[in-house]
Parts: C-alpha cells; sequence; structure tokens
C-alpha cells in the first residue's frame, strides 16, 4: 500500500509542479523565459478581410490564438489550456499577443489559431481535440462576402519548450470560396458600313448571386469540413440568399467598348478595374443558383467624326442559371473565376477554378 501511495503522490506532485511552471510561466517570468511572438504566413496566397493578393498576413490584421502546454510529446495527460483565444497583432516590430506569454522552461507547447479576430463575437471556438469550429456562420450582406474566415495548419509536431524557436510560425488555410468575375466582349461591338459606323459601349452596372447557401457549421478536426444548412432544414428563415456584388446607376458601371483593337482573350475587371470577388460558404450549388447580371448598351451612329444619330442606351438583365456548369461545386481554400462574355445579342460564362494563387484549368459552358 505504501508503495502505490508513493507512486500515485509522485505523479500528482508531478502535475502540481507542472502547473505551477505554467502559472510561473504566465504571472512571474524568470531569468532565461523568453515572450512569446508570432509569424502568420498564408497559404497559397490572398489574405483577410481586404482579399489582399499575398502570402504574407497582412500587417493591419489580427488573429485569435490558443495554446496547450504538455507535459511530455506523447500527450499521455490531457494538456493545459495555457493561451485562451487571445488576440495576435503587429505592434509595428513583431507580432505578439495582448497580453504578455513567458515559455516555460519544460514540457511541450501546441498552438491552434483562426483569423481574423472578430470571429469571437460570431463563436469561434478553439480546443486541442476538435481545432477551430464555428457554429451558424453566417454570410447575409456583401460586408459579409469580404471576410477571409481562415485556420490555422496543425505543426508538424509539438514545440519543445526548452528548444523553442524565436517566434512560433502559424500558417492559414481559407475556410471558404472564392468567387471572383471578369467580363470579356463575345465579339466585336462596332459595326461599319458604306463609311458610316455604330460605335457601341456595353456598361455593366449590376451583378447578383441568387439562390446561394449563406449559413453553415465548421470543424477542423478530424478533416475540415462544412455542414450547410439546406431545404432539408427546419428553420424560420430563408436558407438562400441573393448577393448583390455590383450596385451602380444606369451607365455608371464598368465600360466594355470592344473595336477589333484589342485581343478578345483579355478579361476586363470589373468594379473599377479591381477584381470583383466575394468569399462563400463552400456548397453544392442550389439547382436554382443564377448569376443576374444587368448591364446597359449605348451606341452612337457616325461617319468619321460627324454624329448621325445620337447616342442612346437600352438597358438589359439576363439570368443565367450556373449550375449546369461542369464545376457545381464551390471547394473549400478554391477560387472560381467566371469570365461574363457579352454582346450585342447573348450572354454566356466560362469558369476556371483552381487554387487561389492561380488558375488550373479552364472550364467552357456547356
Amino acid at each position: 500500500m505504501n508503495r502505490v501511495y508513493y507512486i500515485y503522490n509522485k505523479v500528482a506532485m508531478m502535475l502540481i509542479s507542472a502547473l505551477l511552471m505554467v502559472s510561473c510561466a504566465l504571472d512571474n517570468p524568470v531569468e532565461k523565459q523568453e515572450i512569446m511572438t508570432f509569424q502568420p504566413v498564408v497559404n497559397k496566397a490572398r489574405a483577410s478581410k481586404a482579399i489582399t493578393q499575398s502570402t504574407e498576413y497582412p500587417t493591419t490584421e489580427s488573429f485569435c490564438i490558443s495554446a496547450f502546454y504538455y507535459i511530455d510529446e506523447a500527450a499521455t495527460t490531457p494538456p493545459t489550456n495555457y493561451i485562451v483565444e487571445n488576440v495576435v497583432s503587429y505592434d509595428g516590430t513583431v507580432w505578439n499577443t495582448s497580453t504578455d506569454y513567458y515559455w516555460p522552461l519544460s514540457g511541450y507547447m501546441d498552438f491552434k489559431a483562426y483569423s481574423p479576430a472578430g470571429l469571437k463575437e460570431q463563436g469561434a471556438d478553439i480546443s486541442y481535440s476538435q481545432g477551430v469550429s464555428i457554429s451558424n456562420y453566417t454570410i447575409d450582406s456583401f460586408e459579409d462576402t469580404q471576410v477571409d474566415f481562415m485556420y490555422s495548419e496543425p505543426l508538424d509536431k509539438k514545440i519543445n519548450n526548452a528548444e523553442h524557436l524565436p517566434t512560433v510560425g502559424i500558417t492559414f488555410k481559407h475556410a471558404l470560396t472564392q468567387v471572383a468575375f471578369t467580363v470579356k466582349p463575345q465579339k466585336y461591338f462596332n459595326t461599319t458600313a458604306d463609311g458610316i459606323t455604330n460605335h457601341v459601349t456595353i456598361t455593366i452596372d449590376k451583378l447578383s448571386l441568387r439562390n446561394m447557401y449563406y449559413r453553415g457549421s465548421f470543424s477542423q478536426n478530424p478533416n475540415p469540413q462544412w455542414d450547410v444548412y439546406d431545404e432539408s432544414d427546419t428553420y424560420t428563415v430563408p436558407y438562400l440568399i441573393d448577393y448583390t456584388l455590383l450596385n451602380k446607376d444606369p451607365g455608371q458601371g464598368t465600360k466594355l467598348k470592344y473595336d477589333g483593337t484589342t485581343p478578345m482573350s483579355v478579361p476586363v475587371m470589373l468594379d473599377q478595374n479591381t477584381e470583383l470577388a466575394a468569399l462563400l460558404i463552400p456548397q453544392t450549388l442550389n439547382k436554382d443558383a443564377a448569376l443576374v447580371v444587368t448591364y446597359s448598351v449605348t451606341q452612337t451612329t457616325k461617319r468619321g467624326d460627324e454624329v448621325i444619330v445620337a447616342p442612346y442606351t437600352i438597358t438589359f438583365s439576363n439570368s443565367i442559371q450556373i449550375l449546369g456548369n461542369p464545376k457545381q461545386v464551390l471547394e473549400m481554400g478554391k477560387k472560381l473565376v467566371y469570365n461574363i462574355r457579352i454582346g450585342l445579342d447573348a450572354i454566356s460564362l466560362e469558369a476556371t477554378n483552381g487554387d487561389w494563387s492561380g488558375s488550373e484549368e479552364i472550364v467552357e459552358p456547356q
């Protein structure tokens, strides 16, 4: 009995010592301990609210991190929650937590994080077993489509506290799907006969995605996945939503002129020559999913520089079903670019699907 008691007592003392060491490391730093700092990067380009084109995490953004302290690398006992969803931001020199945390002198550490930090207000959570998770994540406005929800990749192995590097590397992956839009001419707009030319300008004024799933729950472990709420779920609110991505007054949107002087293969960016993009919950498209394009056609008839017929404008609105496209699934961490091909008598789509850092293949409309 004494021997059993002695072993139990020894284990208990080890656990108490470990907890005291963690507490001391946080509140009472001693010589040789160092403050934890971080270095976030983004897997496969594009990061954060502004959806900027870079693998560097933007210094204007912040993220939430949790740290889990293990007595040994094999994790024979559950970890102590050493950092609980603390906000990490850039101070002009390094990335660090809002509260200083110090490296313990022994044991091992694991880190998990999500971005942006504001997701905490929407119920984002981190646990050592489940990783990052969030329930009832909702994208129900254009502003929401610009928030880049990301989660950190698991570390290759737990960090030995006695041999830690100067900074902790955190690699983020995108949890959403990026959908972007460009526009190309279908064919020559201008026509000439007997010295008279019809000069045509097409202006894309409005662009909407119709009937998209907008609510779901994300869990990181055992494999990152979304549970999307659809018509099979019972809710008092609709399960589908329309997103207005571009909304200009008639004739005030993106101008598309084509007189044959530039290659038709070059896409034109929407919304003041920047890429119009939205971040959506990964999903299999609903059967009624559609892209609605409102555009105006302005024609001026000239003989040389002389105006024969004053400019006049006709406005059109076309709804294009997008489910029939071979790329029916919005995949997590992928980018789908819809190239709108527009002409005087027709409008169609082609899709480019690939990683956020670039395109992989062109899918022609069927």
